[in-house]
């Protein structure tokens, strides 16, 4: 090939280039620059926790209602209940042994035999003293120590703490009552007692341990 064809193509290609150079960029639009990424409240308000909080407001306001009217009247008769049918089992195990009534039954009856209606009274000194003279009758046979008895102080007393703290459900210390109520019917409704089993259960119901599966309620 001759040099003036080589020279040729490079003289071209010169002014290809010069003449590329030459002319005019074309506009290139700005690429989309990625969307910061939404905070965690932002996102939450977005697919709905605003309404779930409403629902949840509205769900302790049920509750509240639930243990400030009807739970404590729920609270005396199931009582009432466990009571008369603890005494007809005390009775019926008696005559069925043919023994007398020793000290252990006659403490028993002592504890049995407490008139509960005051926990119909409204709250006040003489409902609340009433209560603390029926828990340190109930603690002293408890501390008696009969293993085949426990389950009875164990339920009355988880039951009337329970009793008491409806009354300030909707107070900043009424987690501890519960708690402490739950504590005591918890250990009788481990010693096979049904009512404690039933109120147990009904505890985790009605959300006051919101972080428990609905399925551990159903248990009880």
């Amino acid at each position: 090939m001759s040099s003036g064809g080589k020279k040729a193509r490079a003289k071209a290609n010169r002014n290809k280039q010069e003449a590329t150079a030459a002319a005019p960029t074309a506009h290139v639009p700005p690429q989309p620059q990625p969307q910061p990424r939404k905070r965690v409240t932002e996102a939450k308000a977005e697919y709905g926790v605003e309404a779930a909080s409403e629902e949840e407001a509205a769900a302790r306001a049920r509750r509240v209602e639930f243990f400030l009217t009807e739970a404590p009247a729920r609270c005396v008769e199931g009582l009432q209940r466990f009571v008369e049918e603890m005494k007809m089992q005390a009775t019926s195990n008696i005559a069925t042994s043919g023994r007398q009534r020793d000290s252990k039954v006659e403490r028993l009856f002592d504890v049995l035999s407490i008139d509960l209606s005051y926990l119909l009274l409204p709250n006040g000194p003489n409902r609340s003293e009433t209560g603390k003279n029926h828990m340190l009758r109930l603690e002293a046979f408890q501390e008696l120590g009969h293993i085949d008895l426990q389950h009875i102080p164990f339920h009355i007393m988880g039951v009337l703490m329970l009793h008491a703290t409806c009354d300030k459900v909707d107070s900043s210390d009424a987690k501890v009552g519960f708690m402490a109520a739950a504590c005591w019917i918890r250990m009788a409704a481990k010693l096979g007692v049904a009512e404690s089993q039933f109120v147990y259960g009904e505890l985790f119901r009605y959300g006051i341990f919101r972080d428990v599966h609905m399925r551990f309620a159903r248990k009880y």
